[in-house]
C-alpha cells in the first residue's frame, strides 16, 4: 500500500512540475472581468468582497472605499478584532507587505501609497462548504492563487 502511495505522490509531483505556471494576477490578460467575478458572487449567494484595506480611509481620496473611517482605523490598527471581524485585513501587515498601513503606525513610510500589495483582490467570505467548493474550483479554473484566513493562530501570527 506503501508503494502506491509513494508511485502516485511521485506521478503527482512530476505531472504537476511539468505543467507548472505563475498564478494569474490582476495584471495578467487572463484576469477574471468584472462579470466573471459577478457570475462567481451570485453562485456563492453574494460572498464575495472586493478587498478594501482598511487603512485605504487615511490615504487622499481613500483609493479603495474603506467603510472603516480614519480614526476608528488607526485607533483599532493594533487589535487582534479590528483585522479578524475584517476578511480582507490581515493582523500583522507585514505578511502583506506593509501595504496600506496607516500613518503613524508600525511600518508606516511617510509619503507612501495605499496599494492592494499582496492582499488579495477579492476575498469570499464563505460560511458553508458548498461555496467553499465553488470558490476554490472557480480560482483553480482560472489559475487564481488561493489564500485561507481562518480563526486559528500560530506562533508567527499569520
Amino acid at each position: 500500500m506503501l508503494s502506491l502511495a509513494l508511485l502516485a505522490f511521485s506521478s503527482l509531483i512530476s505531472n504537476s512540475l511539468a505543467s507548472a505556471r505563475c498564478k494569474t494576477t490582476p495584471s495578467d490578460a487572463n484576469w477574471p472581468s468584472p462579470q466573471d467575478w459577478q457570475a462567481l458572487n451570485v453562485s456563492i449567494g453574494g460572498a464575495l468582497i472586493k478587498t478594501s484595506p482598511p487603512g485605504s480611509a487615511c490615504y487622499p481620496g481613500n483609493p479603495f472605499d474603506s467603510h472603516a473611517p480614519c480614526n476608528v482605523t488607526q485607533e483599532n490598527w493594533t487589535s487582534y478584532d479590528f483585522h479578524a471581524e475584517r476578511p480582507e485585513s490581515v493582523d500583522y501587515p507585514l505578511f502583506a507587505n506593509n501595504t496600506c498601513i496607516p500613518p503613524g503606525q508600525t511600518g508606516y513610510v511617510n509619503g507612501s501609497a495605499c496599494t492592494i500589495g499582496a492582499l488579495p483582490a477579492y476575498v469570499v467570505n464563505a460560511t458553508d462548504g458548498h461555496s467553499v467548493a465553488l470558490a476554490m474550483g472557480w480560482a483553480a479554473e482560472r489559475n487564481i492563487r488561493i489564500v485561507v484566513k481562518g480563526t486559528g493562530h500560530e506562533y508567527n501570527g499569520r
